[in-house]
């Protein structure tokens, strides 16, 4: 997909950061929805809110129960959670782009941010994790995407805010009598 923005982006001369602020928005609805494949699949599933304290009458839990078998396992909905996450990212996105937005590019690194720290956090619950050494990989991911596009959102906030402090036209206070060289020593 990043490819092919490049290549549409080139083909109609459209400025590449445009381009990715324009595919956020569906992205995020994409992941959203693509959670509840992750349901249906019996996958990335949580742990047993009993041992993590998150236990709410039912209200964080799902029932897995293996093919052929009576044991039931009761699990936090991760899907669920991240599904929720997305569609609240989105909506920040929708309704408060328009006030917020300074720069192109701007909403896609609100997306990566948003996203890595969402999933990063929500990764901890899962109990189906990959792991590199004693650290889940989606979530070391996660966060270094909520960093860097903390990083990079200040940068470019930066940046936009001095190119528009370097196009005002600041008027002199003093008058042109006041600059002579009569003046000099004050």
């Amino acid at each position: 997909g990043f490819l092919t923005i490049m290549i549409v982006s080139k083909i109609k001369h459209i400025s590449f950061p445009k381009m990715l602020d324009i595919v956020a928005p569906a992205a995020m609805l994409g992941q959203a929805i693509g959670r509840y494949g992750n349901f249906m699949n019996g996958e990335a599933y949580g742990y047993n809110p009993e041992k993590i304290a998150l236990y709410a009458d039912n209200i964080f839990r799902m029932d897995i129960r293996a093919e052929g078998s009576d044991f039931v396992r009761h699990t936090l909905p991760t899907f669920l959670f991240e599904s929720v996450w997305n569609v609240i990212g989105l909506l920040v996105i929708v309704f408060l782009v328009d006030k917020i937005k300074k720069y192109d590019g701007q909403v896609v690194l609100f997306y990566l941010t948003w996203y890595g720290f969402g999933r990063g956090w929500i990764e901890m619950l899962r109990s189906d994790s990959l792991y590199l050494f004693d650290i889940k990989i989606s979530s070391l991911v996660g966060f270094l995407c909520f960093i860097t596009g903390v990083i990079l959102m200040a940068v470019f906030s930066a940046k936009e805010r001095r190119k528009r402090l370097d196009g005002i036209h600041y008027d002199s206070i003093y008058s042109d009598n006041e600059n002579s060289d009569d003046n000099a020593d004050i």
